[in-house]
């Protein structure tokens, strides 16, 4: 498989072509296998969504009258439509990120180990500060988004009794006043995402300069081994 001549000149066209067709067939097995792995999630998303749906309003409609009384039916509302869609949308992106990433930290521990233990046991010392900074975080934001969602909730709730009462509230001429709470709350949610925002970028941040500073360790310590001819370049 020589694409560049040898020494007298000749070419093996044959083991070239072979390769070439070899890498064509696994460039279509690998769009297959790409393809049914994001279908699989997609369905699992879409299954879990459709059973969470009707259990929760089964569950709602099996409450109390009394429920009822004390509850507003915008809120009722936003927990079928804004709860639901948060609580459901990182459950695609999270089961496949899961399962690629499990097989890659695997076989990246073992091409590591392979290569060299002592930068392999470098490079897992920021591992540690890495998750506890990224726990500290989604805790945080657990509660930003209970305290954004609830938000929603009201605000949807305002807006679900105006609407169902719009006569009422352009007699009264009321229409500045349901506008005001509602952009209250609206405003309230986004202050709780600004901050989460924030939060998700300081921790970026925090955790992107433990990577490099890692980097920048294995770096070193593996230039040192290079000097002492522990390893090579490449290997490095």
């Amino acid at each position: 498989d020589k694409v560049i001549p040898d020494k007298e000149g000749n070419y093996d066209r044959a083991g070239f072509s072979f390769y070439i067709k070899m890498y064509i067939y696994l460039m279509i097995a690998q769009g297959a296998v790409s393809t049914l792995y994001s279908a699989i999630f997609t369905l699992v998303s879409r299954r879990l969504k459709y059973t969470v749906r009707n259990s929760l309003f089964e569950k709602i409609l099996a409450q109390d009258v009394a429920y009822f009384d004390g509850t507003e039916s915008g809120r009722l509302i936003s927990c079928l439509t804004n709860d639901l869609n948060t609580m459901m949308a990182p459950i695609q992106s999270s089961l496949s990120s899961l399962f690629s990433n499990v097989l890659i930290l695997f076989g990246g521990m073992v091409m590591c180990f392979m290569k060299s233990y002592r930068l392999s046991m470098l490079a897992f010392v920021t591992v540690g500060p890495i998750s506890y900074l990224w726990e500290q975080y989604a805790r945080w934001s657990k509660t930003l988004a209970r305290e954004m969602l609830s938000y929603w909730a009201e605000a949807n709730s305002i807006a679900s009794q105006a609407l169902s009462h719009v006569r009422t509230v352009k007699a009264f001429g009321c229409e500045d006043k349901v506008l005001g709470k509602y952009s209250e709350s609206n405003k309230q949610a986004l202050d709780c995402g600004v901050k989460d925002a924030w939060g998700n970028g300081i921790t970026s941040a925090l955790t992107g300069y433990l990577d490099l500073g890692s980097g920048v360790l294995i770096l070193y310590f593996g230039g040192l081994l290079v000097y002492r001819n522990e390893m090579s370049v490449g290997e490095l």
